[in-house]
């Protein structure tokens, strides 16, 4: 079996549509692609199949470079005077004539990005600006016949770091993370690099051979859910910050549940929002039950403590205890980092948000507020970690109150959370109502299985969510026995039957048939359509 269900940003129209390929030469494979792309990105062919997701492997570097205060264009590297390099960018812009004009410099680390001070100057270093295979890699996948060619594939995808998951009809599995890895020496690559110092410069790449890899790994199955892959005695430094790993725990957890899996399994995995660390929070609300403070809280605050603490931790649209979970996770955030500290307070209006920007990464809130319980000595506690929650279940039924009323029946986590996919010619008032989906209520969050996240500021159903942007699920036995869904619909037409058909259908967590023999798909068919050529020597 192969499952996959890459979390994406979900805007209108899809990123993705579904296609089955063939040519003449004997290409056939089945998935997803995106415009531009001649292949199937996700999917498989008669003989494998393999999903992805992105790794979060660290694959750029800031560097602070010394520019000379009389050659502008001019620089230090280990003593000497380097000469950058500039391009001239055209920009067009909608209603003037000309392009905008914008000069771009560029060091032998990549383009300048930010000027500091003391005529010192910040470049960014990354993959994703230099030369790739990424297509070449992908039509190998496309081709691919067994595991040797899965992993030459692999080997040209050098941008950007992907985990990739495989199986083939001969019973392997494995996996592979695709894409170049800078190899760093000195100090690692958490803040910016000196610049003028050519130790700090990328040695080259890991050695593919020696990247994150398995084949038929023992326990009899391999997972990724953009969490660490390997483990703190891995020789290369692949960077810092992965996502935090409730859902690697919890899929982990159902994989233990029993040797054998069917596709029913899986598919209800996909669709999975059982909420490990809500479930913390509400075992640290229990906890805190006996306290006099919380016995001197009103009686509805008391009952609101109450029903986290009788959560059952799944994080459907219609929780009660899911959607205090989540704003007194808001709450207790913003009392820890944003009132704290003087040097913090007036500063982070929204703690989650604000971290979030300075990070690029969601979820650490959470395992950090977690993680800061056991650490009752730290200077970010003004108070102990107890009462600092219990002080955060004031706010939140206060904050409740604002945002959703004073009916406490309609205190759910989809009032909180209502997804909908942004167009972008939405931005207009007149026009979103016409081509956004949505808003609607919707479960689950950034660490759920069926992630379906908010990016922090952006709850209020006005942006696009990260969720399964696709989901496939496959039984190597039978390629007609494979299933899927995307979240919108196969059209990017509005005037199409086809722009949100299989909405629903994603929303509400069921799937259609993904076939491969062609008696099959002929008997699946419902119209089609044929592209001919014009005559050679006629116009048109």
């Amino acid at each position: 079996m192969l499952c996959n269900d890459p979390h994406l940003i979900i805007d209108a129209p899809n990123i993705w549509y579904e296609n089955h390929l063939v040519a003449e030469d004997g290409y056939e494979a089945t998935g997803i692609s995106i415009a531009g792309a001649p292949m199937v990105l996700i999917g498989h062919n008669a003989h494998m199949a393999w999903g992805i997701t992105l790794s979060y492997a660290d694959v750029q570097d800031l560097y602070v470079e010394s520019f000379s205060p009389t050659a502008p264009n001019e620089y230090l590297v280990d003593g000497t005077w380097k000469t950058a390099t500039l391009h001239t960018e055209h920009i067009a812009i909608k209603g003037k004539a000309k392009p905008l004009e914008w000069m771009v410099k560029e060091t032998h680390h990549g383009p300048i990005i930010a000027e500091l001070d003391g005529g010192q100057q910040l470049a960014l270093s990354t993959r994703a600006l230099q030369e790739h295979r990424m297509f070449e890699g992908f039509y190998g996948l496309n081709k691919a016949q067994h595991w040797n060619d899965f992993v030459a594939a692999c080997a040209q995808m050098d941008a950007p770091s992907l985990n990739i998951v495989y199986a083939d009809v001969e019973h392997n599995i494995g996996y592979y993370m695709a894409g170049q890895v800078p190899v760093r020496v000195g100090t690692d690559a958490l803040l910016p690099r000196d610049g003028s110092n050519s130790q700090y410069d990328w040695q080259g790449m890991v050695p593919f051979e020696e990247m994150p890899h398995a084949f038929n790994p023992s326990q009899g199955y391999f997972y990724t859910c953009n969490n660490k892959i390997v483990t703190d005695d891995f020789p290369h430094d692949l960077g810092h910050i992965w996502m935090n790993g409730y859902r690697a725990a919890r899929l982990k957890t159902l994989l233990d549940t029993k040797e054998r899996h069917s596709p029913a399994d899986f598919k209800q995995w996909q669709l999975d929002v059982h909420c490990l660390p809500g479930l913390a929070f509400a075992q640290w609300m229990a906890s805190c039950q006996t306290l006099p403070n919380y016995q001197s809280l009103p009686a509805p605050t008391q009952a609101l403590g109450a029903e986290l603490v009788q959560w059952d931790g799944n994080l459907t649209a219609e929780s009660r205890g899911g959607a205090i979970y989540q704003q007194l996770k808001v709450e207790l955030g913003r009392l820890v980092f944003a009132e704290s500290h003087d040097v913090m307070r007036g500063r982070l209006t929204h703690p989650s948000v604000e971290l979030f920007l300075l990070s690029e990464f969601f979820g650490y809130d959470t395992a950090t507020l977690l993680r800061l319980r056991e650490q009752p000595d730290s200077s970010w506690w003004q108070q102990t970690p107890d009462e600092t929650l219990l002080q955060a279940l004031v706010a939140t039924e206060e904050r409740l109150k604002e945002r959703l009323g004073k009916d406490r029946r309609q205190w759910t986590w989809g009032a909180l959370h209502p997804f909908i996919a942004k167009h972008v010619l939405g931005q207009s008032p007149w026009l979103k109502g016409i081509w956004d989906v949505g808003p609607y209520p919707i479960g689950g969050d950034t660490d759920t299985l069926c992630q379906l996240a908010a990016i922090p500021g952006q709850e209020d159903g006005n942006h696009s969510m990260i969720g399964p942007s696709f989901r496939q699920v496959l039984d190597l036995g039978d390629w007609d026995q494979g299933w899927c869904m995307a979240p919108l619909g196969q059209s990017g037409n509005l005037c199409s039957k086809h722009y949100q058909d299989q909405f629903s259908d994603w929303q509400k967590g069921r799937y259609k048939p993904m076939l491969w023999s062609r008696t099959k798909v002929k008997s699946h068919q419902k119209y089609h359509s044929w592209l001919k050529p014009k005559p050679s020597g006629k116009k048109g």
